[in-house]
């Protein structure tokens, strides 16, 4: 007798819990991935204004050491490596309701897509662009990109034009 009360006490909760649409509803979750969408369509904006951005002055004893080829190769990696920085919190925020939309929901999104919107972004010119630099210390170009010049999005070319004036 008692284990039919607990089973019936269960399914009461359960479903009671399924009827329930806040904070869990299928509704709620695609208003807050749309939300989500939306904030992170607006930091895109502002973050791709920032590439327009030019440096004046680099101060890197290390990378004028370098040759031009490395030189302009990690200028590439660490204007990727701020923009990353400038989409990050946006974007953790975009693929969490996007995961838990369709998680919750009977919507089935195509695994390759959420795959190309959680995925990192780099293409296989980027794996030439890392190759050409694959002899130096990665830690290096991390902790240069982290300088305050390089800290927010660049211009990469206005700034290979610092290096290598015309």
């Amino acid at each position: 007798m008692l284990y039919k009360i607990l089973v019936f006490s269960l399914l009461f909760v359960s479903i009671k819990s399924f009827s329930t649409p806040w904070p869990y509803g299928e509704d709620y979750l695609l208003n807050q991935l749309k939300i989500s969408y939306e904030a992170l369509n607006a930091r895109t904006g502002f973050c791709a204004d920032l590439r327009y951005r030019k440096i004046d002055s680099i101060k890197s004893d290390w990378l004028y050491s370098l040759p031009k080829l490395k030189q302009k190769a990690i200028l590439m990696i660490i204007t990727d490596k701020a923009h990353e920085r400038c989409m990050k919190e946006e974007f953790a925020k975009f693929n969490s309701a996007l995961v838990k939309y369709t998680s919750a929901s009977k919507t089935r999104v195509h695994f390759e897509l959420m795959l190309e919107v959680i995925g990192s972004g780099y293409n296989s010119k980027d794996n030439k662009v890392i190759a050409t630099i694959s002899d130096l210390s990665y830690d290096k170009v991390i902790e240069l990109s982290k300088r305050p010049e390089f800290y927010t999005p660049f211009n990469s070319i206005a700034a290979a034009r610092v290096i290598e004036p015309e």
